[in-house]
């Protein structure tokens, strides 16, 4: 799994893409890292994150303190029990979804989407970049912004001037 990289210059890289059961996730001494024992070694305080939590739920990347990608799980809930529960309580530290109570105002420009929202009672302003960004589910809308950050709207919980603007895209 060589991919080449193009910076400055060419260099090949070797992501680590685990596809076999062959690894096991402990605890580490921070609740939102794991230590993972694979192919007889060690790697500690790694930070799992979902790549795709809308798309595929399955995909996990592992951080190491400086954010460079150590590992990548193509699905973990091939894990033992215990590693997948150990995992999972990890990745609920690092896979923060916004709650949107309110929309105060949707404006759209060309491919990009601001939004006046509101969570825990405190406006703020959204960016999404592109319409590839929403996802429409059947009782809530999922996006994620120009900082890939992620937001829900349970559509049931909106009240009518929110749905009204949140009717200007979907």
């Amino acid at each position: 799994n060589n991919i080449e990289k193009i910076n400055q210059k060419s260099e090949l890289i070797n992501l680590n893409i685990i596809k076999d059961k062959n690894i096991k996730i402990e605890p580490s001494d921070r609740p939102s890292r794991v230590n993972i024992i694979y192919n007889g070694i060690k790697y500690e305080n790694l930070m799992p994150k979902l790549l795709f939590p809308i798309s595929n739920p399955k995909f996990v990347g592992f951080y190491d303190d400086n954010f460079d990608e150590m590992f990548l799980l193509e699905d973990y809930t091939i894990l033992d029990e215990n590693s997948r529960k150990i995992l999972e309580d990890a990745m609920k530290f690092n896979s923060i979804i916004y709650k949107i109570e309110k929309i105060r105002k949707l404006e759209i420009e060309g491919e990009t989407i601001l939004l006046n929202a509101f969570i825990n009672n405190k406006e703020i302003k959204i960016k999404i970049i592109s319409p590839k960004n929403i996802f429409i589910l059947e009782d809530k809308v999922l996006f994620i912004d120009e900082n890939d950050n992620l937001y829900q709207i349970i559509l049931k919980d909106l009240d009518k001037k929110s749905l009204e603007e949140l009717n200007k895209i979907i």
